[in-house]
């Protein structure tokens, strides 16, 4: 009778899903090309048929549309490369390399710092309201957080606690942007792709945060590299670009540079997944929300 039961009750763990690496590697490849070319074609829109005066484009201008279709589209990409990296080992914990790992991961935390400073210079002291103070203690935080990414200390349970503060930072960023009214109005396309980038950027600071938890999603952690990595990065260089040509007026020029220097980051960690899927090694860690499948009598006897 025990026997019986013990064999009606046996778990089974559910197979890992097949992955597709080289549908993984065309899609983050056909990611880049289409998210570059919306850089491009989105920095073009802007010198030719933005209007400062009133923050919007020209009615009907073909080039911004193209831009966000192909963005749109280089954010398929990145979610379909994410689908494909199941089972290849995508999932499995990325573990910084030293020396290599100290430039991608201070320059964020240097950016962090610099946008402290330029926010208590720009305040003369503290910024005003509630959200933007808490948002420059988060900055602060993930500055540290993300200096000490690549030591020892970073890998141990108070780097993981730190890792959190970066999303936190972005998230209050969105907030804060999308209802400041001095900077350009709601339905601004400057304001909603800042929103755009931004998020991106979260979804990238949460994933990161999983990662380090060891709860990492590969479907999360590829889609927000990539997207981060060939969405975020090559459109912030384009804005740093018409900062300086006078084009755009928000947000701050040191906005931009963090986000480049987390799409360079995102970049760096997509190299090392992309090595981790060539080695074809299988997650090293279970999903603990996995379901057991429970092995019935009839599949015993069959």
């Amino acid at each position: 009778m025990d026997t019986q039961t013990d064999k009606s009750t046996e778990v089974k763990v559910r197979p890992e899903p097949k992955g597709n690496p080289a549908l993984f590697r065309i899609c983050a490849v056909i990611s880049a090309v289409l998210g570059i070319a919306g850089a491009v074609v989105y920095f073009f829109a802007y010198v030719n048929d933005y209007e400062p005066g009133i923050m919007h484009f020209r009615t009907g201008s073909p080039l911004i549309i193209i831009a966000g279709c192909l963005i749109a589209a280089s954010a398929m990409s990145a979610l379909t490369a994410g689908i494909a990296s199941r089972g290849t080992g995508a999932a499995r914990r990325i573990e910084l390399p030293g020396a290599s790992a100290v430039f991608f991961t201070f320059l964020p935390g240097l950016l962090f710092v610099a946008y402290v400073v330029s926010t208590l210079i720009s305040s003369q002291g503290l910024p005003e309201g509630v959200l933007a103070k808490i948002a420059l203690a988060a900055a602060a935080v993930s500055a540290a957080a993300m200096i000490l990414r690549a030591t020892t200390w970073g890998s141990g349970v108070g780097g993981t606690i730190l890792s959190l503060f970066p999303a936190v930072f972005t998230g209050l960023l969105i907030f804060i942007y999308y209802f400041d009214m001095t900077t350009a109005p709601i339905n601004s396309p400057e304001k909603g792709m800042t929103n755009v980038l931004l998020s991106v950027v979260l979804l990238f600071f949460l994933g990161d945060s999983r990662d380090r938890l060891g709860k990492i999603s590969p479907v999360l952690a590829t889609f927000t590299r990539i997207a981060a990595a060939f969405i975020t990065l090559p459109v912030a260089a384009a804005r740093v670009i018409l900062r300086f040509t006078s084009q755009l007026e928000s947000p701050p020029f040191i906005v931009n540079a963090l986000l480049i220097s987390v799409g360079l980051f995102a970049l760096y960690l997509l190299v090392l997944t992309g090595r981790a899927v060539r080695a074809g090694k299988p997650e090293t860690e279970p999903n603990p929300e996995e379901e057991p499948i429970i092995q019935s009598d009839t599949e015993q006897k069959g």
